[in-house]
């Protein structure tokens, strides 16, 4: 979550600023910036997991509280733009990611995020360092005995996902929003973690659950607005989502440690 926050706030940054640039400079470069943000808000966790031994799921959820109050802090001072909200300004039309069924909130940022998935199964299945990545989340130990830099490796996949998080903050302030707007997302990089875990963590099907997640919380508040159904009832049935993908691996793990007598 802290990833795609200061993601979506360094694209917006490039967006209101180094106006007059082309699209195809302006848009790739403010693009970029959010991968940027994110990378960098994904290498201090993986600073302290390869170096201090720090567990990068609490580095990371307490960082997300620290780029959730320090994105909300430029919104509401430095960067604020005229009027009661805390939001920049718009950002330039030259870095605006296109929307591609409007007037609906679907813009270019949903076939970039497929994209990116292809590109991330390609490097996690057919290189170098998908190969060694994959092999310290397998067995650590193994790995370092193949030769593998696992502390490097480490960094690298925090400053990989950090990036891909930062990609997709940026996606949601420059095609939906058009502008960073304080308390944007509410939770998408905490769903993250669900439809990693829905997605079997694999990046094709991730892009499947993400949309089963989309389709759940979008149908919620359209049925909380029509019928007046509490959006509880959403978050319930995605937390059964999540309980019945795990629920096999969990039976699996306590059969094997002989935790269920028959």
């Amino acid at each position: 979550e802290g990833q795609l926050l200061v993601g979506g706030f360094t694209a917006a940054l490039v967006g209101i600023s180094f106006n007059g640039l082309p699209v195809f400079i302006h848009l790739p470069l403010a693009l970029l910036a959010g991968a940027a943000g994110g990378a960098l808000w994904g290498f201090i966790p993986g600073i302290l997991k390869a170096k201090l031994g720090a567990h990068e799921v609490i580095t990371t959820m307490m960082l997300s509280y620290v780029a959730l109050y320090l994105t909300s802090y430029m919104v509401n001072y430095p960067f604020k733009a005229p009027g009661w909200v805390a939001q920049t300004v718009f950002v330039a039309p030259s870095a605006e990611l296109p929307r591609i069924l409007p007037p609906t909130q679907l813009s270019a940022s949903f076939i970039l995020s497929v994209m990116i998935a292809g590109i991330t199964t390609y490097l996690l299945e057919r290189t170098t360092i998908g190969y060694e990545i994959r092999a310290i989340g397998l067995n650590p130990a193994a790995a370092e005995t193949g030769g593998i830099n696992i502390k490097r490796r480490i960094i690298l996949a925090l400053i990989i996902s950090g990036a891909l998080a930062g990609l997709g903050g940026a996606g949601e302030v420059l095609g939906v929003h058009r502008r960073f707007i304080d308390g944007f997302s509410p939770g998408y990089g905490w769903d993250g973690l669900a439809v990693a875990l829905i997605g079997g963590l694999n990046p094709l099907g991730a892009i499947l659950a993400a949309i089963l997640f989309g389709a759940l919380r979008s149908g919620g508040m359209v049925m909380n607005r029509t019928t007046g159904v509490p959006l509880d009832i959403i978050f319930i049935l995605q937390a059964l989502v999540v309980l019945f993908v795990a629920a096999p691996r969990l039976i699996r793990y306590f059969l094997k440690k002989g935790g269920f007598k028959w």
